[in-house]
């Protein structure tokens, strides 16, 4: 894979595959496997059908075992999108979700443009994302929001998405992101 890596993750699948999540600019996402990362060289998976967002300003993923679940925030097209492949047929079964548009977004709202994924396992398994929210102003000084966004894992593919909702207090002392 030529070009910035922004994501490096090893994902140990229930078939003792491992998996590595890439994405750059040129590339966009991509899912590589192999059976041993320290003998043997990985393959692209599913190529024709990677997902068209750019992951310029940010990728971040995680595994429940079956699927990779993928957040990036396309700064090209001002979105945070989602995406997931499916360990178990090597193919993606979801690409290019938008999970929120960013374009009424202006400086600093866009200087730092941050994105992560975690995967909650229960009685309902949830993902839950944070990204960039729009900016507040405290007495004329604009702080940056963090936003957080959240789906059962079962409607992520056909949007199901609920928030955005802060969960900072936009103030000077939880300004993390600027």
């Amino acid at each position: 894979n030529s070009g910035a890596v922004f994501e490096y993750d090893l994902d140990d699948s229930a078939s003792g595959n491992y998996y590595f999540v890439t994405g750059n600019a040129a590339t966009a996402i991509e899912v590589e496997k192999t059976a041993n990362p320290s003998t043997t060289a990985s393959v692209i998976q599913d190529a024709a059908n990677n997902p068209t967002e750019s992951p310029d300003a940010c990728l971040s993923s995680i595994s429940d075992g079956t699927y990779i679940h993928i957040v990036c925030l396309d700064a090209t097209n001002l979105s945070l999108e989602y995406s997931r492949f499916d360990m178990s047929t090597d193919t993606w079964s979801t690409t290019d979700v938008v999970i929120a548009s960013l374009s009424g977004m202006s400086a600093p709202d866009t200087a730092v443009l941050l994105c992560s994924i975690v995967y909650r396992a229960g009685a309902t398994d949830e993902l839950v994302v944070t990204g960039p929210g729009l900016t507040d102003s405290n007495m004329g000084t604009g702080y940056q929001r963090v936003d957080l966004w959240r789906a059962d894992v079962a409607v992520t593919t056909g949007g199901g998405w609920t928030g955005p909702v802060s969960i900072d207090a936009a103030d000077a002392a939880r300004d993390e992101w600027q």
